[in-house]
């Protein structure tokens, strides 16, 4: 094995002796590079592409659909989307800075998860916190997810004609934990859902084209316009746009709401370790004859100087692309952000609902597509959400008893109880939008903004060069990162309680 200082090519001249197919001969340097030329022209853009697909998809959630609600929180005149873009811009470069930051950090680690990654680079005995973080982000996620399901398939009940507890939302949020959810959720493998979670990119960008045309200041002729809107009859009172009427503006406690509901839906964090590890994966298929000696396709030895491997950092290929892969990714979604944000509040203002969805007319057959991709694709990764849920809780609950495995009759317990708790909370909890808001202020603030940030001034502290200019300023933004990042979970999450709870202390 290869320390990070290290090359496996002593001599880039030289010829380089292989085994392929059982029979011993030399392949020269120029075949090699001949084969990393064609490698690179067909891997190097498919292999981006393809994860940054993946990455969109795993970031571009139900969290979107309850940006609008936060603006409405604060208030309902257009001037407010100015201030509101520019905020979801601005968060969504630090959320991108931030998973790049979790990719340098498992480059140099190789670790599989956070919770590993905070072992090797933080503090082996306070790991758990990190493994119980992931563990109230998963469960908050798939309870907003349940209470999604409920208000979609009830509206597209009552699309159909249905009646009574047809269009009942506890009966479809019971019907579809026990007859779906579950089954899904026990499935001894995942794989087989994998084109169920593909339709929830598809889902996020026909919702995101659906809201657009629909909005009034896009297509005048909009059923949903002030004057000659066809449906606006069909719609409540807490339907209807409402414009015009209140400003607290940004300096009020409520725009923390935005805040929160920012950080949730940019926070596909818990995955960068699985990302990094993909385009790994990709890179070394074929041999490679980077400037670094193919240093990425080799495990990084212990520390001996993490100077040296900061070093390496800068001309990695892995961390090249995955920098592409991140940049592309929070990129396009938060140009989808943005849109739903923006054409959602313009369509409907202070009345926008925490699922945007929920504000459009049963009888709007664009709003019926729109919730059916969106519960097939809720469908689909809610088991994915639950495997890493039921995964961190089984993490806890083994350190706390001694264990290192669970048994299948445990996992399946652990499934149904989760199930039976997420069902009785989305019956209880109406509004997807605080449960969103106040996962993405607390949990969000922490995975995002404080986890990473702690990480690398924990790994730069050890090293030779923290003289180093960019390193000095990267380890103070990081300070800010954590101060900001704990004033949003706390304000934000106290904010979101108190908007949803005891709305009157906030006028």
């Amino acid at each position: 094995m290869y320390s990070v200082s290290q090359t496996p090519f002593e001599d880039k001249d030289m010829m380089l002796n292989r085994k392929d197919a059982g029979n011993d001969r030399t392949i020269s340097k120029s075949t090699i590079t001949n084969k990393s030329n064609k490698r690179d022209k067909f891997i190097g853009n498919s292999k981006t592409t393809a994860v940054t697909f993946n990455l969109i998809k795993a970031i571009a959630g139900s969290g979107v659909l309850a940006l609008p609600s936060g603006i409405a929180a604060m208030s309902d005149y257009g001037s407010s989307l100015f201030p509101a873009i520019a905020l979801m811009t601005v968060l969504g470069g630090i959320s991108a800075y931030t998973f790049a930051m979790y990719g340098r950090l498992v480059h140099v680690s190789q670790a599989k998860s956070l919770g590993e990654l905070w072992e090797k680079k933080k503090n082996k005995r306070s790991a758990w916190f990190v493994s119980f973080a992931s563990f109230l982000f998963c469960f908050g996620a798939c309870l907003s997810y349940s209470i999604l399901l409920g208000d979609v398939s009830s509206s597209m009940a009552q699309t159909l004609g249905g009646s009574g507890i047809l269009t009942s939302r506890h009966f479809w949020i019971m019907l579809l934990t026990t007859f779906v959810l579950y089954p899904l959720c026990n499935l001894p493998s995942l794989l087989a859902l994998a084109p169920l979670s593909r339709a929830g990119v598809a889902a996020v960008l026909m919702t995101t084209m659906f809201i657009v045309f629909r909005c009034p200041f896009v297509n005048p002729g909009s059923p949903y316009a002030a004057v000659g809107g066809t449906l606006m009859k069909t719609l409540s009172a807490i339907q209807l746009p409402r414009f015009n009427t209140f400003n607290n503006g940004f300096c009020h406690p409520s725009s923390l709401i935005l805040l929160g509901m920012a950080a949730s839906a940019y926070l596909g964090h818990f995955t960068a370790p699985n990302f990094y590890h993909s385009v790994k994966r990709a890179e070394c298929a074929v041999p490679s004859t980077s400037d670094d000696g193919g240093i990425d396709c080799i495990t990084a030895a212990p520390e001996v100087d993490p100077s040296f491997q900061l070093k390496a950092d800068e001309n990695s290929v892995v961390l090249k692309d995955f920098f592409k892969v991140t940049i592309g990714g929070f990129s396009a979604v938060t140009i989808i952000n943005c849109f739903i944000m923006a054409f959602g509040f313009l369509t409907f203002g202070g009345n926008s609902s925490g699922v945007i969805l929920n504000n459009y007319s049963t009888f709007d057959s664009g709003a019926t597509v729109c919730r059916f991709l969106t519960a097939i694709s809720v469908i689909g990764g809610y088991p994915f959400l639950m495997s890493a849920c039921r995964s961190e809780f089984l993490v806890l609950w083994n350190l706390r008893s001694g264990r290192t495995t669970a048994s299948q009759m445990m996992e399946k317990r652990t499934t149904f109880f989760m199930l039976l708790m997420l069902t009785l909370g989305s019956m209880l909890i109406s509004n997807a939008g605080f449960v969103i808001g106040l996962i993405g202020a607390i949990l969000g603030s922490a995975i995002v903004y404080i986890f990473p940030s702690l990480l690398y001034l924990a790994y730069t502290g050890k090293m030779v060069e923290t003289k180093r200019t960019r390193i000095r300023v990267e380890r103070m933004f990081c300070r800010l990162l954590i101060l900001f990042g704990i004033v949003a979970a706390f304000a934000g999450g106290s904010v979101s309680i108190l908007s949803n709870c005891f709305p009157h202390l906030l006028i």
